[in-house]
């Protein structure tokens, strides 16, 4: 054992262990080393060296570790999927946040954490909880953002099932949270090539940013794209949000950002968090002169005005976004029908 890795526990073949990093905390991971290939799975926990913390992130990291262990038995002996009904659903999704590592779970874990009992399992997310749960967040914020934090909600339950810790989501009992129409924020192509003019402290964010706007990928997909989804001219991959596969076809703009291809292959964008990201978006924009408010997502909306005032026929542009319902991509036409209107109404009259 070395100085900067402790051992917490073992069995199964299976290591729960703690790793020191540069800032001094040490995060915790679980290291399957008895399969092929060797993983690691993080857990999103760290030790910081306050004593009720530590406990906290122990106690927590000891749950998951003891569920792994109950699916590599269920699996190795071919027994049914292990039922964690009774697993407490707010350490869960306090687990899941960490590791998503993102805004929008972070925001959503806190009302979580503030709406249910600590001790509130599985098997007590009726349908009528979900509701209270529902509206309580209309109560405390906006209609958009309430849907964005329970569209969070919903997926820590889909991943429930998924991991086998439930049969089904009891979710899907209850009609989701409806957005409103809100106005898009999207860049032309002058202020694009405004910022692309622009020096930013941060050369990764703003190739990142760019190749998003000439794709319509996701910050988590552009955060997790490597190489190999790269090949012939397109990027192919499995939306992390949507679970569906698109098929991108990449400009001559994207292909520049790119850049050579490194025979390690690995990930194309070494990028921290989103939210150290936006950062650098919101000071590069203020140095562009851009008053726009710039978020990563707004590639995306930059990317669907774009497709579509180069005449990209708004079924192809559904598509590309990933887009199950032609309704949302809609959206992005009603901005072009009104920019084009604005431009006529700025003709002189005789």
């Amino acid at each position: 054992m070395t100085p900067n890795y402790r051992v917490i526990a073992k069995a199964e073949g299976m290591t729960l262990a703690a790793r020191k990093r540069a800032n001094g905390k040490w995060t915790i991971f679980i290291d399957f080393s008895s399969e092929r290939p060797r993983r690691l799975e993080y857990l999103g926990l760290q030790l910081i060296g306050k004593r009720e913390q530590d406990a906290e992130a122990n106690r927590m990291a000891l749950a998951i570790f003891s569920r792994r262990i109950d699916e590599h038995r269920s699996r190795r002996l071919g027994l049914p999927a292990v039922s964690h009904a009774n697993v407490r659903f707010v350490d869960y999704f306090k687990e899941l946040a960490g590791q998503k590592n993102s805004k929008p779970w972070t925001n959503s874990c806190k009302y979580v954490e503030r709406f249910f009992d600590e001790r509130t399992t599985f098997a007590d997310l009726t349908p009528s909880l979900i509701q209270s749960f529902q509206a309580f967040l209309l109560k405390h914020v906006s209609t958009n953002s309430a849907a964005t934090y329970y569209d969070k909600f919903v997926a820590a339950l889909n991943i429930a099932v998924r991991d086998d810790l439930i049969p089904a989501s009891p979710a899907k009992k209850v009609k989701g949270i409806g957005r409103k129409d809100s106005d898009r924020t999207y860049l032309t192509i002058e202020e694009l090539k405004q910022l692309n003019e622009t020096p930013i402290g941060s050369p990764e964010t703003k190739r990142a940013f760019l190749f998003a706007c000439f794709t319509g990928l996701r910050w988590s997909d552009i955060n997790s794209l490597t190489w190999d989804q790269i090949r012939d001219e397109q990027v192919t991959l499995r939306q992390g949000k949507t679970q569906d596969m698109v098929r991108i076809p990449l400009t001559t703009a994207a292909t520049e950002l790119l850049g050579e291809r490194p025979a390690a292959g690995g990930r194309v964008f070494a990028l921290l968090s989103d939210d150290h990201t936006n950062k650098n978006l919101k000071r590069w924009a203020a140095a562009a002169k851009i008053s726009k408010h710039i978020t990563f997502h707004v590639s995306r909306h930059t990317f669907a005005t774009l497709a579509l005032s180069y005449d990209v026929d708004i079924m192809t542009v559904r598509d590309l976004l990933g887009h199950k319902n032609l309704k949302n991509t809609m959206i992005y036409a009603k901005i072009i029908d009104k920019k084009r209107r604005d431009g006529m109404d700025k003709m002189p009259s005789l």
